[in-house]
């Protein structure tokens, strides 16, 4: 638990709900607990306490967001048209509106745990070459993580910012990790590393005639 310091703000009250799996195997999920209240402190405590210096600056934060998934892709492509618009305006418009003002994004490399089933880029066995890597997306254009994210873009842009992204890869694919159990799986390691560094090409020619990549220059910028 993390106690905030409130600092010449008397009687804060702040109102919160839980969402947890205890020791005994129940759930509380979305429990309204007591509020809480915020009373000033005359002196700053000197020990197991977060100070934050604001006169003092270091390195630039590059932004505040989220990630942009496919079940969050998935999720906002059942909503209306309105509250699709409704939901980019609550995280990527401007604070002074209602907006949470978020101008930063991470964007899972193939699936992640917050995907339905396990994909990649590259599902061939052996092709480090990347001669059948999917630059064009279509998985994450077809779920809606792509036009999500140009929602996304279109809103900061609209009020004078710009959308960063950064990829963050979850898993290799599959046959290029070790196998447990005897399996290989995107969704288990045999060790930290994962990679099967002895035999990191186990099929070298999966398809001596692969087909031209349709989409040999497309967009960077989602």
């Amino acid at each position: 638990m993390l106690a905030v310091v409130a600092l010449g703000h008397a009687g804060i009250q702040v109102d919160w709900m839980e969402t947890a799996r205890f020791h005994d195997g129940t759930t509380a999920l979305m429990q309204e607990r007591p509020p809480l209240t915020m009373e000033p402190m005359a002196h700053l405590p000197t020990a197991h306490a977060l100070t934050i210096d604001r006169s003092r600056r270091y390195q630039e934060i590059l932004g505040f967001g989220g990630a942009f998934t496919e079940a969050a892709a998935i999720n906002w492509r059942l909503l209306s048209q309105a509250d699709q618009e409704r939901v980019i305006d609550l995280y990527f418009g401007a604070p002074e509106a209602g907006g949470h003002g978020y101008t930063l994004g991470r964007v899972p490399m193939d699936s992640c745990d917050f995907s339905p089933g396990s994909y990649t880029f590259d599902d061939v066995p052996g092709d480090t070459a990347l001669a059948h890597f999917d630059d064009s997306v279509a998985h994450d254009v077809a779920v809606g993580m792509i036009p999500m994210m140009r929602a996304a873009q279109a809103k900061i842009v609209e009020r004078g910012y710009k959308l960063t992204l950064y990829a963050s890869p979850w898993s290799p694919p599959a046959w290029m990790k070790l196998p447990v159990d005897g399996r290989q799986s995107m969704l288990a390691s045999a060790r930290p590393d994962a990679i099967d560094s002895a035999n990191p090409n186990p099929n070298p020619n999966p398809n001596p005639n692969p087909k031209p990549n349709p989409n040999p220059n497309p967009n960077p910028n989602p």
